[in-house]
């Protein structure tokens, strides 16, 4: 320390940007998922919302069938052809989309 400086003890408590910059990397962002197809699938959603129990929501079963895809994909399921199957594993788990 140089010679006069002043020494100050450490906060005790966090600075809003320190909050903030915390919350923005630990929680959860939601993102947009743009998708214009066949009617039939909107349908479909209105139908099992309709007939659910719990009424589930679309944003529910769109996430339900995200993950039924996921596992689907890194299973080397998928209709499409993924050549490394490692990697798209590897990716989906860092992702935290596989169980």
């Amino acid at each position: 320390m140089k010679k006069g400086a002043i020494s100050l003890p450490p906060p005790t408590e966090k600075r809003a940007g320190d909050i903030r910059a915390t919350r923005a990397l630990t929680e959860e962002k939601n993102e947009r998922i743009y998708f214009m197809g066949p009617a039939k699938y909107q349908q479909g959603l209105n139908e099992i919302t309709n007939l659910a129990p719990s009424r589930a929501t679309h944003k529910a079963l769109l996430m339900e069938a995200m993950d039924d895809l996921f596992k689907k994909y890194a299973e080397g399921e998928g209709r499409q052809d993924i050549p490394d199957l490692q990697e798209l594993t590897r990716r989906l788990q860092n992702l935290d989309c596989l169980d």
